[in-house]
């Protein structure tokens, strides 16, 4: 029982190194974790917009648009960046297909 406990708490962490030794993971990870913020954000954006509505006209400048404007930038900061890096995972499905691979090899190579 233990033996086989053991045998299988190794494999698991062979398993796990193999995993962390992709970068391609590590980009698919930080890719989720962004979009997963991009909607928080989002979240609080709605909430806010609708929880406090600006009363218009009014005589000075309302510091809720503000606070809108600025998680609004955010949220497109990192959607622009979640963007970039689903470019960058593209490549990783080129090596799939020997055409595809051409050019992921070219820009591999170019880089060095």
């Amino acid at each position: 029982g233990n033996i086989l406990t053991h045998a299988y708490s190794f494999a698991r962490r062979k398993a796990f190194l193999a995993w962390c030794s992709h970068i391609w993971n590590y980009l698919d990870l930080v890719n989720a974790v962004l979009f997963t913020y991009s909607l928080c954000l989002r979240g609080i954006y709605v909430y806010q917009a609708y929880s406090s509505p600006t009363p218009l006209p009014s005589p000075d400048y309302p510091e809720e648009l503000e606070r809108l404007y600025t998680l609004q930038s955010q949220q497109t900061i990192v959607n622009a960046m979640n963007g970039l890096i689903c470019l960058i995972v593209i490549f990783k499905y080129y090596d799939f297909q020997d055409r595809m691979k051409i050019m992921a090899d070219t820009i591999k190579n170019s880089w060095v």
